[in-house]
């Protein structure tokens, strides 16, 4: 995170490319080239650009990382199979010789009930369609016209019962019609058999056969068959099922951890958030089936769970909450997974799987409702307090920086820089600069002894809260021989050592809105000139 600061200074405030070759030196000029004040915001934004940055009440800062997962609509998960019945209703067992008077009509009414299949044993009580066709199909091998009606108590739309007829129009014996009505806003109210539990449709049946003065044969039928057929529901009511109602996956990049090397971070409390927003009237459980953190060179890793924690029973409306979505929750943290572990590896992208299913216990005595267009909406939040402790992390990140326009070397005989800083962040950042060529071979290293701490520590309570700052000079000075060798400096690897003040895994240091870092740097020429050059 801190690693910005040098960035920021090389890449906004000193120039390199803006010195002038043109520019002459007196012997010991000392001049200011840039200062100011870096945030901690400005610095966060330095390394990650994924993340938002918010502040709690208090000005604690959070990285947190969104993703919005998915919206899974009811009328895309719960299926209503085609219903079929096939039914006899006029079978006639014996022969019936024309001469015979049997009146000028014959009425048959009969009484059925369709058991409505399903498959995975729901039970049903009542469905309003948003659409469906009902197929009506009757053949008859009488020689006799008449009609067949069908009619349903149990169906009905604006209060009215089902009701529909097929005349029998010939008297030929060979007679077959087909007939498709519309069943959109209907309602269905069906029974549950009390011994097996299936729901039951009422269907009532009435055929009139007219004398056409024709015999009857001992084979002579009326075949009915009555099909509900591509069924999409409005609402839907009882008991559902068992479904898979969500099987998607998504992944987060943490770029916070995108440049990060080695060493040790622990946060204080780091969360995942899986909000679900949840429009099925019916029980839920939410299982993260993965969640499983990766960086270059490494393995990845898995977060773990306590025991019972995964799958997550989650909220969802009653029957009273009805068209309403309530909102719930499912919280990872340390408490209860291996958040810990999973952070101190750094990864810097998560993949992650979720899966739901209703009614996970098959518990028949929940009473289930939902609507064609009832929800449920998956998003994820993982959020990463700056309360931390920190030892050797290490952040490299590699910019731009064109030294091939200075050219003008030869009256300098040593180039210095003074870098002042005065910091309010509870940590220490110990840095390297590495100069190098087009070919990112190293030239040169900024602190020939190795890393050198440039911002050092604030002193902090036993909160974690900064008392006050701390400020220290760093001297970096390149000989003329030195700077002849970097010459042909193209880029610059920044490495970035962090450790927080007092560092101990569990003395967890606290980083504020309001903290700053001042910062002034210098550059010290000293120079030979030639008198007759001026």
């Amino acid at each position: 995170m801190l690693g910005g600061l040098l960035t920021a200074c090389m890449q906004e405030e000193f120039e390199f490319d803006k010195l002038s070759d043109e520019m002459e030196f007196e012997v010991g000029v000392f001049a200011p080239v840039a200062k100011g004040t870096l945030s901690l915001d400005d610095l966060i934004s330095e390394v990650d650009s994924t993340g938002v940055i918010t502040a709690d009440e208090e000005g604690l800062l959070y990285l947190s990382y969104e993703d919005s997962l998915a919206s899974f609509m009811a009328s895309d998960i719960i299926d209503i199979p085609d219903q079929q019945f096939d039914e006899v209703v006029v079978e006639s067992d014996v022969d019936v010789p024309p001469y015979i008077d049997w009146g000028d009509s014959i009425v048959v009414e009969r009484q059925k009930q369709l058991t409505w299949t399903y498959s995975d044993n729901e039970e049903i009580d009542s469905i309003r369609l948003y659409a469906g066709d009902f197929r009506f199909e009757v053949s008859s091998t009488f020689e006799h016209t008449g009609y067949v009606e069908l009619y349903s108590p149990s169906v009905t739309k604006q209060g009215e019962p089902y009701r529909q007829k097929i005349q029998i129009s010939s008297p030929g014996g060979t007679f077959s019609d087909v007939r498709v009505f519309d069943l959109s806003g209907y309602t269905f109210e069906l029974e549950t058999e009390t011994t097996n539990g299936n729901s039951q449709l009422d269907l009532e049946f009435r055929v009139v056969l007219y004398n056409s003065g024709n015999g009857i044969s001992s084979d002579d039928r009326i075949d009915i068959a009555a099909n509900f057929n591509n069924l999409e529901f409005e609402s839907i009511y009882g008991y559902v099922g068992n479904y898979e109602l969500a099987g998607e996956s998504g992944e987060i990049d943490v770029s916070f951890f995108d440049n990060s090397l080695d060493g040790d971070i622990f946060f204080e409390a780091p969360e995942v958030n899986f909000h679900i927003d949840n429009g099925y009237g019916v029980p839920v459980d939410v299982n993260i089936a993965q969640f499983e953190g990766s960086k270059d060179g490494d393995a990845p890793i898995n977060l773990s769970y306590g025991a019972g924690v995964n799958p997550f029973s989650i909220s969802y409306p009653d029957i009273s909450q009805e068209g309403q979505m309530v909102k719930d929750t499912i919280a990872l943290n340390k408490d209860n997974t291996s958040i810990d572990d999973f952070l101190n590896y750094k990864p810097s992208s998560i993949a992650y799987q979720v899966s739901a299913a209703s009614n996970p216990d098959n518990n028949t005595g929940i009473y289930n409702f939902a609507h064609r267009d009832s929800r449920l909406d998956v998003s994820v939040e993982f959020i990463l307090p700056l309360w931390f402790s920190a030892s050797n992390f290490a952040l490299e990140d590699t910019v731009d920086l064109d030294l091939t326009d200075i050219d003008s070397y030869e009256d300098i005989d040593e180039l210095g820089f003074s870098l002042m800083v005065d910091n309010e962040l509870p940590t220490q950042v110990q840095m390297q600069v590495i100069f190098m060529d087009a070919n990112y071979q190293p030239l040169d290293q900024l602190f020939l002894e190795g890393e050198e701490v440039v911002i050092p520590a604030a002193a902090v309570d036993a909160q974690g809260i900064v008392t006050e700052s701390l400020e220290k000079t760093t001297v970096m000075n390149l000989s003329k021989a030195r700077l002849e060798g970097i010459k042909n400096t193209m880029y610059a690897a920044i490495v970035a050592r962090l450790e927080t003040s007092n560092y101990d895994p569990q003395n967890r240091v606290k980083f504020y809105d309001r903290y700053e870092i001042d910062f002034k740097l210098s550059v010290d020429a000293n120079a030979t000139v030639n008198s007759n050059d001026l």
